[in-house]
């Protein structure tokens, strides 16, 4: 068996580090001086991480506490266990409480989501491309696939990069027969 000092055994190596971009690892090392902050303002200096799991996993569920108390982003609380969980890597799989912390507070959040328009203004839309595709040939095409594009977005509740991202291998038919599909 080999023995390895512990502060060198989990010293992270540059092909970890690379795992995830520097704006990332900046976020996550913000994150993680807000828990050193209220460390110290716990008097709690120079934590052994590895000592003990249980210790480490109470600790962190009181910093998720103490996030949430004081209204700050969600990201923070998520930021700094990632970051811990990711330089003490024996820690990882002992921390499910915390983690059980963010789902907690995940679901008291607010849920938003995009606001799709009115079926009203969805026909009027695929109305006026129809018409002026009828009524100026030069820009037939143009309009049609607008019109088409805007009814299988709508449905689809698709993003609009979704839409204009959209081939005619993407869309699926009906079968037809011996009939080929025509858009």
């Amino acid at each position: 068996m080999v023995h390895v000092n512990k502060a060198v055994r989990h010293r992270l190596v540059p092909l970890e580090t690379s795992r995830h971009s520097r704006d990332y690892q900046h976020a996550l090392y913000k994150a993680y001086q807000v828990l050193l902050a209220w460390m110290t303002f716990l008097q709690i200096q120079n934590f052994k991480w590895l000592d003990d799991y249980e210790a480490s996993a109470q600790l962190l569920c009181d910093f998720i506490q103490y996030c949430f108390d004081e209204e700050m982003k969600i990201h923070v609380a998520r930021h700094a266990l990632l970051y811990i969980q990711t330089m003490y890597r024996p820690l990882k799989t002992h921390l499910q409480r915390p983690w059980d912390c963010i789902k907690s507070w995940q679901g008291k959040l607010e849920w938003s989501s995009r606001v799709a328009i009115r079926i009203d203004i969805l026909s009027a839309l695929f109305a006026v491309c129809v018409n002026e595709a009828l009524t100026d040939s030069s820009y037939a095409y143009e309009f049609l696939c607008c019109a088409v594009l805007c009814r299988i977005g709508f449905f689809g509740v698709m993003r609009i990069g979704e839409v204009l991202q959209l081939v005619c291998g993407d869309l699926a038919f009906p079968n037809l027969g011996d009939e080929d599909p025509v858009l």
